[in-house]
């Protein structure tokens, strides 16, 4: 999954998605 809302999370929140 790489959308652009979980990837802004991840800046904050690294979670393990791909």
């Amino acid at each position: 999954m790489c959308a652009p809302i979980l990837y802004r999370q991840s800046a904050v929140r690294p979670f393990p998605s791909g």
